[in-house]
């Protein structure tokens, strides 16, 4: 495609539409239009990879029953990763032998598991969050930047994503179980030697933030 006469986008204007995205965590029953996913899944391929790979696959959940199934597994593997934890958490206490800090750790992992497990229990998806859909970004680990390059192909998604009205939240704690947990693989049927790098929730947002939050600057050197 050619291009013939280049738009620049206002810096102040691009500046200010990305200090206004949040994390979005409810959202509306109401479900994206097919071209709005496909034009999503359309501009990503030009996200750039290192050394051009375009090695970024996605798989895109919007069957409720799909993501359920999906979730639960999550719950599952936090929730037994949770009990072992509490076996630690006893012998902790029992022998002396953790130090507050290690203590503390190990009680914030079982807690979490635990929430979990009752936020499903309550009918709640404590993983997607009942969005209407789930962009899972998988890579081959056998190129130089898989990582970089689903964290950059989900990044430029969620901007995109905020010019249709939709908004967006990444789910690492999906992505880290697949890595742990063979069930989430096995139902996932990736590519042999393809790994999760990102996973983002997209939906209409139920709420609308009036504010944005400030950041702490960043940590710069000069040479």
């Amino acid at each position: 495609m050619e291009i013939s006469t280049r738009k620049l986008i206002e810096t102040d204007d691009f500046i200010q539409f990305i200090r206004e995205r949040r994390t979005h965590r409810h959202f509306t029953n109401q479900l994206i239009p097919k071209k709005d996913l496909v034009k999503l899944l359309e501009t990503v391929r030009y996200a750039p990879t290192g050394g051009n790979a375009q090695s970024v696959e996605i798989i895109l959940v919007q069957n409720p029953v799909r993501r359920k199934r999906l979730s639960d597994l999550t719950v599952d593997h936090i929730a037994a990763v949770g009990v072992e934890y509490a076996k630690k958490l006893k012998e902790l206490k029992e022998g002396d032998k953790g130090t507050t800090e290690e203590i503390v750790q190990t009680e914030r992992m079982v807690k979490f598991g635990e929430m979990l497990e009752k936020a499903r229990d309550a009918g709640h998806d404590p993983v997607f969050y009942n969005a209407p859909a789930v962009a899972i970004f998988h890579s081959t680990v056998q190129t130089i930047t898989p990582k970089d390059n689903c964290v950059i192909a989900s990044t430029t998604m969620g901007l995109l994503a905020r010019t249709m009205g939709l908004e967006t939240t990444y789910i690492a704690l999906f992505e880290n179980a697949s890595k742990a947990y063979q069930p989430i693989m096995d139902e996932l049927k990736l590519p042999e030697g393809n790994q999760v790098f990102s996973v983002l929730v997209i939906g209409y947002p139920q709420f609308t933030f009036l504010r944005t939050v400030d950041r702490r600057p960043i940590r710069t050197r000069w040479e």
